[in-house]
């Protein structure tokens, strides 16, 4: 019961503060089931140790809500050049999911990088924050000049764009960094369930 209620407050929006008590730990990623591993992603407090700092966090997030997901920023976008590609899906739970994949062919080499992530998404107006609290890497190389490995853990690394969707045909998203590079995603759809 209480992991359809912790993943039925991470869908809902509703902050859920991970607290260990006598000595326990938050677990790993890894070791969680998918639709609460969020959680894992919040620093955990520790019970009694940390009391002044649970009642403090209950009271920041009791005055504080997060903007729902942009309606126009659901659905599923996609970036291609030759041999380089990216994916993201946006969903109304504030998740997402990106997938890329880097090949590169010569004749002494086949190599391909892939990347999945999944995270959560979190809007200021036109300020886009994206905090994963997974990403994976696999890579193969068919001279093994290159380390191959599958689903290799990566570093969890916050990213932020200004964003803006252009309405017309096709529909496309913008994603700018802060220094100005700029990557314009075409909508694909709706794929949520």
């Amino acid at each position: 019961m209480v992991r359809i209620e912790v993943a039925t407050a991470l869908r809902s929006g509703i902050p859920v503060l991970p607290v260990a008590v006598d000595g326990a730990r938050v677990p790993d990623i890894r070791d969680v089931p998918r639709d609460i591993a969020m959680m894992t992603r919040q620093q955990g407090l520790h019970w009694p140790e940390d009391s002044r700092r649970l009642v403090a966090t209950v009271n920041t997030h009791a005055k504080a809500s997060l903007p729902a997901v942009p309606i126009s920023l659901l659905g599923t976008w996609a970036h291609a050049k030759p041999r380089l590609g990216a994916t993201y899906e946006f969903t109304s739970d504030r998740t997402y999911a990106k997938m890329g994949v880097t090949e590169q062919h010569s004749p002494t080499e086949d190599y391909r990088f892939e990347t999945w992530e999944e995270g959560v998404a979190t809007f200021d107006g036109d300020h886009l924050l994206l905090q994963p609290f997974r990403v994976e890497a696999t890579q193969s190389s068919s001279d093994g000049s290159r380390p191959s490995y599958e689903a290799s853990p990566r570093e969890l690394v916050d990213r932020r764009f200004h964003w803006h969707v252009h309405e017309g045909t096709p529909r496309t998203l913008e994603l700018r960094t802060d220094a100005g590079e700029v990557t314009a995603f075409a909508f694909q759809g709706h794929f949520e369930q």
